[in-house]
């Protein structure tokens, strides 16, 4: 749990992470109603975006700057309603990584989880640092030019009056909350899918090294077991050794598969739309953006097979070597994640994307000139 603790504290303070208790009492219930208030206002932030990106129909420049901030908006609240609606097997999900057969069994399964946990931390810093810094700079940038003005951060429209003294703050602070609760909670609800996605690499680094220390680990279990090394005696330490790790590797396919079931599926869906959009807009303004995806667990699922083949096989059984075939055979199949189980999420998918990109981009430039 304490490569999530950081996420899981700032979700809950955002109305996002239920509290613990089993049975409802006046503190969930006053939880709910603060997630429901949370998610209320990020639904008006999306229907006030909605209705001015209508108001842009005309103008593509302004329709391109109108949607690509609605096509953010409603990725994060279709996060936020997707972190509620599966909030009891997230946290169900999050809790097995405590549990066997992912819990650490010497000091080397210590050292492999902190180098992962070392990078999910370092990852969430930074990436929540520009995220709060850049929320900063444009609040301030809008007291100074836009509260003088009477002017909002952005072109929305709301169903009351905006140009009175009530309707102006109103939709002001509703404009500058909305803005902060959805950058701070995509921050963390990301790095909190990439704190996994690392955790479960680990788990799959970690099963590599059992693999590789599996003769060993067989060897100082028959000499502290006082076994006299029969054959069934040996057969059936090895049995017992192939079916824990057999049974590691399937509970790490099922926390993926529940990985890309509940929470995973949203965060593929908007790239197209958000990408073309940014690149139309920094073409333009000339303000450089970096675009990063990093594809390391399907990676590491592909060299599983090289444990297998880097122990010390030959001192085994033919049984356990047929056994250890079969698993090598299981790993060939790598890992692979998929936005809605029609695009996998890889360097080709992202590549093409890439393509697809620019050609809405040309699209959107013809269309402005």
């Amino acid at each position: 749990m304490s490569s999530f603790y950081l996420n899981i504290f700032t979700l809950r303070m955002l109305g996002f992470w239920f509290p613990d208790e089993t049975s409802a009492t006046w503190r969930t219930n006053l939880y709910r109603i603060y997630n429901a208030f949370a998610v209320t206002a990020m639904c008006g932030f999306v229907l006030s975006q909605f209705f001015a990106a209508l108001s842009c129909l005309h103008d593509t420049k302004e329709l391109t700057n109108a949607s690509f901030l609605l096509v953010t908006i409603i990725a994060v609240a279709g996060k936020m309603f997707n972190l509620t609606i599966y909030q009891y097997k997230i946290r169900r999900m999050v809790g097995l990584f405590d549990l066997q057969p992912f819990k650490s069994l010497d000091d080397n399964e210590v050292l492999i989880k902190s180098k992962f946990h070392r990078s999910v931390k370092r990852f969430i810093f930074v990436y929540a640092t520009m995220s709060i810094v850049t929320c900063t700079l444009i609040t301030i940038f809008s007291l100074i030019r836009d509260m003088p003005r009477r002017q909002l951060l952005f072109k929305a429209r709301y169903p009351f009056d905006d140009s009175t003294a009530i309707g102006y703050w109103i939709s002001y602070m509703h404009q500058h909350y909305s803005h902060y609760l959805g950058a701070i909670f995509n921050t963390f609800f990301d790095t909190f899918i990439g704190a996994l996605m690392l955790d479960t690499s680990a788990q799959l680094e970690i099963l590599k090294y059992r693999l590789i220390m599996m003769p060993s680990a067989m060897e100082n279990e028959r000499s502290q077991s006082g076994c006299k090394g029969s054959p069934e005696e040996v057969q059936k330490i090895e049995s017992k050794h192939l079916e824990n790790h057999t049974n590691h590797h399937l509970a790490i396919l099922e926390i993926l598969k529940n990985d890309q079931r509940n929470i995973h599926c949203l965060n593929f869906s908007p790239i197209l739309r958000e990408y073309s959009s940014s690149l139309h807009q920094c073409l333009h303004h000339d303000e450089p953006e970096a675009f990063q995806q990093r594809v390391q667990l399907s990676a590491d699922s592909e060299n599983m097979s090289e444990g297998i083949y880097r122990m010390d096989w030959t001192c085994l059984s033919i049984a356990s070597q047929k056994s250890l075939v079969l698993i090598m055979a299981r790993t060939l199949k790598p890992i692979r994640y998929t936005s809605g189980h029609v695009v996998n999420l890889s360097l080709v998918s992202f590549g093409s994307l890439l393509k697809l990109s620019y050609s809405v981009y040309n699209i959107l430039s013809q269309s402005s000139e």
